[in-house]
């Protein structure tokens, strides 16, 4: 959780984020955030737009780590200190959600002996606007047999082999098949996770197999 004081007019701002730092190199804090700028129809991020103005070496106030899940490795995760296995991880995420799905889908595929799946359905406007893609590309060469990213756009550019449009019950339906075994794991803005809750219901998800970051 991060916060800071408005520029302008001080208030406090506080908006929580996920580190995309890995875990294993102690003493750096990596955040990634998306500048989301005012619109002629739109107001941008409160937050976001603060952060663009600080000057370089401005301080911010940190608290955490907060949350309730936390993966402990090779299938054991703990959803509010509730430990629990799974096999596979469907993960839905859009725009600068994906980091906490990052985090997870990393600690999965940098350790070989770790025998869950991870399919990741990652929705964004243009081709430019995907996050860490290069990362999450990496991630997945070398590990075909349990991992797979696909990407869907609303603004496709021509040639785009992907797939297109917004993630929504259809898509969900088509890849994201339920099991006994599986968790899935959402993360978005609130249009998005109020349309996948309403598909998953649909489906026939029950509320302990889908968590919301």
């Amino acid at each position: 959780m991060i916060r800071l004081r408005d520029p302008v007019t001080r208030e406090a701002i506080i908006r929580s984020y996920t580190p995309i730092s890995p875990p294993e190199k102690p003493g750096f804090l990596d955040v990634l955030v998306k500048i989301y700028f005012d619109t002629p129809t739109t107001t941008g991020g409160r937050m976001s737009q603060a952060m663009d103005a600080l000057p370089i070496g401005h301080g911010v106030d940190f608290k955490g780590p907060i949350g309730k899940f936390e993966y402990l490795g090779r299938g054991l995760c703990a959803i509010n200190g509730a430990r629990r296995r799974v096999r596979t991880f469907a993960m839905i995420c859009a725009g600068s959600g994906i980091t906490p799905i990052f985090q997870v889908l990393r600690a999965v595929m940098t350790d070989a002996a770790d025998p869950t799946a991870c399919k990741v359905l990652n929705g964004n406007r243009m081709l430019e606007d995907i996050l860490c893609k290069e990362e999450l590309d990496a991630l997945v060469r070398g590990n075909e047999g349990r991992a797979e990213v696909l990407y869907t756009l609303t603004k496709a550019p021509e040639g785009w082999k992907g797939l297109k449009g917004r993630i929504g019950a259809d898509l969900v339906g088509r890849h994201c098949v339920r099991d006994e075994g599986t968790l899935v794991l959402v993360c978005g803005p609130e249009a998005l996770e109020k349309a996948i809750r309403a598909a998953l219901k649909e489906q026939g998800w029950p509320d302990e197999q889908v968590l919301f970051f």
